[in-house]
């Protein structure tokens, strides 16, 4: 279901919040606690109450929905273990991707596709432009207005911004950006935790938000320093790959090999 949560997420004054609770719910603490520090003590010196509800309401539905215990296994044994900031924030990225549908289609359909093409900028009308498309194709269940549309493309292009993959004011401009390996392993078991049932990994819609063109994720891949983790067998653009550990162990195994 298309949802604009992620406006929420974007005004949010300080990331590290989320990665703060994606971190204290992998170490154990239940929702209620979370809502509890979050909402109730203020933990984080947000200053109107509306506001820290809203914020714990669109962190719970965009980082802490599962679509299976897999999924689950691996995002809390990621932010149980100390990685850094760089990797909590590009694995938040892949979370939110795959738990909020409209966030999805504006990274791949759009931001991704430009980048692909070898842009170096990129602005809010080619969001609203194609915000109203798809609202044009879907407007049995979405009734947005112009200000709904130019608040999404703004709050979008912000947290963007914040994850580190955008630079600038006005006009955004890209920075440039290549997933470390330690980014490519813990992103492909995730992707693979969700479930979607695809033998040849590149299919998988999901692949493009690492952010490589296919042949680069290919030539990535099959380096030697993934063949403890990944067993990759590819035939052209048919990536077909099995995983070395559990979706509990993979971390682990990246902090003591990389």
């Amino acid at each position: 279901m298309i949802n604009t949560q992620t406006n929420v997420i974007a005004s949010i004054p300080d990331f590290n919040i989320v990665l703060k609770v994606l971190k204290d719910y992998s170490k154990g603490l239940s929702l209620d606690q979370i809502k509890e520090s979050l909402v109730v003590t203020n933990a984080y010196g947000i200053r109107t109450k509306e506001s820290r509800v809203r914020f714990y309401t669109a962190i719970k539905s965009t980082f802490l929905q599962f679509r299976n215990r897999d999924h689950q296994d691996i995002i809390k044994s990621i932010y149980r273990s100390e990685f850094s900031t760089d990797i909590q924030r590009f694995i938040a990225y892949m979370q939110m991707s795959i738990n909020n549908e409209l966030f999805f289609h504006l990274t791949n359909d759009v931001l991704i596709g430009l980048l692909f093409k070898g842009r170096l900028t990129i602005d809010k009308p080619v969001f609203v432009s194609y915000l109203h498309d798809i609202m044009k194709e879907n407007n049995d269940i979405i009734q947005w207005t112009d200000s709904t549309i130019e608040t999404i493309a703004y709050k979008y292009l912000t947290l963007m911004k914040k994850l580190g993959f955008l630079r600038g004011s006005v006009k955004k401009e890209f920075n440039r950006f290549s997933p470390t390996d330690e980014m490519l392993i813990l992103s492909v078991y995730l992707i693979k935790s969700v479930g979607m049932e695809y033998p040849n990994f590149l299919q998988n819609p999901y692949s493009a938000l690492l952010m490589l063109p296919q042949n680069s994720l290919i030539e990535r891949l099959r380096r030697m320093t993934f063949q403890d983790s990944l067993s990759i067998t590819t035939v052209g653009y048919d990536m077909k790959m099995d995983l070395k550990y559990s979706y509990k162990e993979i971390a682990n195994a990246v902090r003591k090999n990389y």
